[in-house]
């Protein structure tokens, strides 16, 4: 029941991201220039948003009897592959664009919440599978 949890867990996130990028911007000022916060606070939400989606899909892997570093592997290969979906989608939304620097801060994202995933967990070798 737990592993069940977890995925929906996931899948939610995964929601969640799909309903955030389908949002449509309305079309800028002609005259309004993006200043440095503009960009700084897109990739603050790339990075927050990717780093909870490997940070879950970690918890979800960790169940099964792996390696820690194949399971991280693993949630950086379907983020970064979630990620070019998520871009693509974008490409179709009016006020959206896809856009390289995002997917790349996206997979950092991913990092980061491996990180945040292996100091909460101990520094462990190994997946525990008895959580």
């Amino acid at each position: 029941m737990l592993k069940f949890t977890k995925f929906l867990l996931v899948l939610s996130w995964l929601a969640l991201i799909f309903t955030s990028s389908q949002i449509g911007l309305p079309d800028p000022d002609p005259t309004y220039k993006k200043v440095l916060y503009d960009y700084i606070f897109d990739k603050d939400v790339h990075v927050f948003l990717y780093s909870g989606l490997a940070f879950l899909i970690l918890n979800f892997l960790c169940h099964y009897p792996v390696r820690f570093r194949r399971a991280a592997l693993w949630a950086v290969a379907i983020v970064f592959l979630y990620g070019v979906s998520d871009e693509y989608h974008q490409f179709f939304v009016h006020g959206r664009e896809a856009s390289l620097y995002d997917l790349a801060f996206d997979v950092i994202g991913s990092m980061a919440g491996i990180a945040v995933y292996w100091l909460w967990t101990g520094n462990e070798r190994f997946c525990n599978i008895k959580k």
